[in-house]
């Protein structure tokens, strides 16, 4: 069981608890996200998460709490925010340090997607490779 404290770009927990995309790549967030829950979060599961992401960071960060709310107001935001990024890492650092979570996996993530697209079919692939039709 994993109980070890990771340490984070404090814009990819910005991202988390602000619901505003302030750190790319992308796969950082995930990878932030699925440390904080306790297991591997798919892609369209991050917003079932963000309540109890925002709750586990809190919860080891309460002085985070303060920054949940974004306020842009009519601003440019590909120049607001990577000031706003600047002005909290002068208050709290480059990196924030989290614990491992210790959650559970109550739904497997095929079966999550089937629940949020029920009219879509889903399809998995095994690996990248590519295949060639059999031919009768």
């Amino acid at each position: 069981m994993k109980t070890a404290r990771k340490d984070f770009p404090l814009a990819v927990v910005l991202t988390l608890v602000t619901d505003v995309l302030m750190h790319l790549p992308i796969e950082d967030v995930f990878t932030c996200a699925s440390h904080v829950i306790g297991y591997p979060i798919a892609q369209h599961e991050l917003s079932d998460h963000r309540t109890a992401i925002k709750k586990a960071i809190f919860a080891q960060h309460p002085e985070l709490a303060d920054l949940a709310h974004v306020k842009a107001g009519r601003r440019d935001a590909a120049t607001y925010l990577p000031k706003y990024v600047e002005r909290q890492i002068a208050k709290f650092g480059k990196t924030v340090s989290l614990a491992h979570g210790k959650a559970k996996r109550t739904e497997d993530p095929i079966d999550s997607l089937r629940r949020r697209a029920p009219h879509m079919g889903v399809i998995i692939a095994a690996d990248d490779k590519p295949r060639r039709p059999k031919h009768a």
